[in-house]
């Protein structure tokens, strides 16, 4: 496979000033909270944005939908077969708009659908706009030995020779699939999913409230937030938290993914000590809830993706070190070795109740205090991205990308 970027994947920046650009960003979801963050980021960065888009209908985030979209129907998860009609459906819509299409000076793509898409329209509509093809998670369909898994590689290693360069959310996607797996040499650029200035605007850093106000006497309390994917990491914390008799209370936020609701319920019921509170607006709720808590964990392990889930930088993993909440991660994966390296928690040897247990029966205030010290000391830089696009976006050579034919 062919590279186009300097010897160290991770490109360097010039602060060199530029035009505005025309970016039109290809998205599996318009809902989704990280497309919004993406085109805020992109807007601030002085791009003018257009969102070719699908719909999921499973939720709405405020500020989703706005006139700069160009809707191309609704899909949904895992349908593979349903999405290739649909993607055929949204080529032609995305040509019906060729003239907004044409006036893109680049093309961004979230995930390999989206990208197979643009490069499609810019086929067909005969522009040479460079495509930026960003990669969050590694899709199940991409890790199997099977026949569609190897033709959505190959669908995938046409898309890496294509585009002008890849973005990743965490070291582990580049060293353990696409340097491994798809032998990209390319340009890379790490866009982590740290918190956005406005989700911590106006909160000075300090030790959360729960462990400024927490009696000697008192019980842990241990947050697990986000989207919750692993049901054997309930059944887990359930256990711990009936273990430790009162010593431990987990508390839980957030949307339950690949397991049933009431499954999860049912298994919640099962003590006392863990609280389920449903879902919450990252956006406002991030320093109550983290303020509410004193350990986060994120040793989320059997998950229906755990290829994915060894490699992947949780959100949580940024949200609780800005808000100074030591992290509980298991050994073996790209989260425990940044846990480990910048000493914002603690890694246990693996995921069983008892380890968890062992842990807490172990830990003294000084310990935990020593901890949240030492994650106090790193700047807020490394946790919130205020930067992060806009340097992206310094890195595009605009009288590269200018269109001959655009108007």
């Amino acid at each position: 496979m062919k590279g186009k970027g300097p010897d160290h994947p991770f490109s360097r920046l010039s602060a060199e000033s530029r035009p505005t650009l025309d970016v039109a960003l290809f998205v599996g979801d318009t809902d989704d909270a990280i497309t919004v963050r993406r085109r805020a980021s992109l807007l601030k960065a002085d791009c003018s944005v257009t969102v070719f888009g699908f719909a999921r209908d499973r939720y709405r985030v405020e500020g989703a939908r706005h006139e700069s979209t160009v809707p191309l129907g609704t899909i949904a998860d895992r349908q593979y077969v349903s999405r290739i009609v649909k993607l055929c459906r949204a080529l032609v819509l995305v040509v019906r708009n060729k003239r907004i299409f044409r006036a893109a000076d680049r093309l961004y793509a979230r995930n390999l659908d989206m990208a197979l898409l643009a490069l499609a329209a810019r086929f067909l509509l005969r522009t040479n706009a460079p495509l930026t093809y960003e990669v969050l998670d590694i899709a199940p369909i991409l890790q199997g030995s099977g026949i569609k898994s190897r033709v959505a590689r190959s669908l995938e290693q046409y898309v890496l020779n294509a585009c002008d360069e890849l973005v990743v959310s965490s070291p582990g996607f580049l060293k353990g699939y696409f340097s491994a797996v798809q032998s990209y040499s390319g340009r890379c650029w790490l866009i982590e999913n740290k918190l956005s200035p406005h989700q911590v605007e106006g909160h000075e850093r300090s030790r959360s409230e729960s462990a400024i106000k927490k009696p000697v006497s008192q019980p842990w309390r241990l947050g697990w937030f986000g989207t919750l994917r692993s049901e054997e990491s309930l059944r887990t914390l359930v256990s711990a938290a009936e273990l430790l008799a009162g010593e431990l209370l987990v508390d839980i936020w957030g949307i339950f993914k690949a397991i049933p609701r009431d499954r999860a319920i049912e298994i919640i019921n099962e003590s006392m000590y863990v609280n389920y509170h449903g879902a919450y607006a990252a956006a406002t709720d991030l320093p109550n809830l983290y303020g509410s808590v004193d350990f986060m964990w994120c040793g989320d392990v059997g998950t229906i993706n755990e290829f994915n889930d060894r490699l992947l930088l949780p959100n949580r993993l940024y949200e609780a070190a800005y808000f100074a909440v030591p992290l509980i991660a298991v050994r073996g994966n790209e989260t425990a070795c940044r846990i480990d390296e910048w000493k914002l928690g603690w890694v246990l040897a693996d995921a069983s109740a008892e380890s968890i247990v062992s842990f807490f029966k172990s830990l003294n205030d000084s310990d935990y205090s020593t901890k949240v010290d030492q994650i106090l000391a790193h700047p807020e830089q490394r946790f919130v991205g205020s930067n992060d696009i806009d340097a992206l976006v310094r890195g595009w050579d605009s009288d590269l990308i200018r269109l001959s034919s655009k108007p």
